[in-house]
């Protein structure tokens, strides 16, 4: 496997995701603010936190950042260049068979 550019990176960050990554990006972003907004809130109050929210916590926020990071890089297409005229929206028009 060769080394991938810092440009190439953020060319499959910008780039189309299929519709089932977006979705999960979408519950993953979701859950991700839901736990940070109660552990913040609990903080914010001076309340003690539960103990199994502790153990669980890191967990939560590990797993939902790297759903999103990995659904992030998944491109529509795979490698292949997609030509622009072929997509309306979030939908690829033309599928190539290769």
């Amino acid at each position: 496997m060769g080394k991938i550019s810092r440009s190439e990176i953020v060319e499959r960050w910008h780039r189309k995701m299929p519709r089932f990554f977006y979705w999960l990006t979408v519950i993953a972003s979701g859950v991700l603010f839901v736990a940070v907004t109660i552990n913040f809130t609990v903080e914010s109050a001076g309340a003690n936190h539960v103990a199994w929210w502790q153990d669980v916590y890191p967990y939560i926020v590990g797993a939902s950042a790297g759903v999103i990071a990995v659904c992030k890089f998944t491109v529509a297409g795979g490698y292949k260049k997609i030509d622009p005229d072929k997509v309306k929206g979030r939908t690829i028009l033309d599928k190539d068979d290769n």
